[in-house]
């Protein structure tokens, strides 16, 4: 019985680590809490041009989504968050220009999702910091 009960508790825990999700997109439209964005093609080998267009997603967002912006860790290489978030959320500055629109090509960014495939996160894309002189 304990045995039964131990792999029970492991397969939840799996499977709910695996439900949540997060991915690069390029935000296209953001109409109330409804996020149009494009997920990063996957690129089938190296060099420029091989990559295909990605996959056009809908996502919703929480009512409490958090806007970060994002900076490159160079020992890692990944992208991580970089302060408080905004409290604007969907209406942060850090997603939309000074008009209130989203930039002409839209807006890169990490997208994080929660068990029920609501974004939770935003990190808007940063770029690698110079290094001091």
């Amino acid at each position: 019985m304990r045995r039964f009960a131990l792999a029970a508790i492991c397969t939840i825990a799996v499977v709910g680590y695996v439900l949540a999700d997060d991915f690069n997109v390029t935000i296209t439209k953001i109409d109330g809490d409804t996020i149009t964005a494009t997920k990063a093609a996957k690129g089938k080998g190296k060099g420029k041009g091989k990559k295909g267009k990605g996959e056009e997603v809908t996502l919703t967002a929480t009512k409490d989504v958090m806007v970060f912006k994002g900076k490159l860790d160079a020992d890692t290489k990944k992208q991580v968050e970089d302060g408080d978030a905004d409290k604007d959320g969907l209406k942060s500055t850090l997603l939309l220009s000074v008009d209130g629109k989203l930039p002409d090509k839209g807006q890169n960014a990490r997208i994080i999702t929660n068990d029920d495939g609501k974004v939770t996160r935003i990190i808007v894309g940063g770029g690698k910091k110079k290094a001091a002189e």
